[in-house]
């Protein structure tokens, strides 16, 4: 297995051939949160990146994309619009979200990452798949 690269040393690059990643907002557990512009559309985005080591772990992986599947369903001026769902080219899981307004909050992002999949589930009327 490669070692990881740099999460700061994607700034720059293009994901999945439709992401600019413009610059780092916040790095955790799970992986890191960038600002992005999506390029078929000149839009920006945020766009959550799953570590590749934890990408090797099922039971982390199915959690990221029950994360992903839960938050698309939800709909709430308080919470993010997912709006896509995607694989980077080196292997990491992605998802992205729209900025509506304003600036990536670093603090949002923790928070975000951090609220519990059963609260998520709750607001959603879904259960958390186990």
């Amino acid at each position: 297995m490669q070692p990881e690269p740099r999460m700061d040393a994607l700034v720059g690059t293009v994901l999945e051939g439709a992401y600019r990643i413009t610059r780092l907002v916040g790095e955790g557990g799970m992986g890191a949160v960038y600002e992005a512009v999506q390029l078929r559309l000149n839009k920006r985005v945020a766009i959550k990146l799953m570590s590749r080591d934890l990408a090797a772990n099922r039971e982390a992986l199915a959690r990221f994309h029950r994360e992903a599947e839960i938050t698309s369903h939800l709909g709430h001026p308080h919470l993010v619009t997912v709006i896509d769902f995607g694989t980077a080219e080196s292997g990491e899981p992605t998802w992205s979200w729209s900025i509506s307004k304003g600036k990536i909050s670093t603090t949002a992002c923790v928070e975000w990452v951090a609220c519990p999949l059963r609260r998520l589930s709750t607001w959603s009327g879904k259960s958390p798949r186990r």
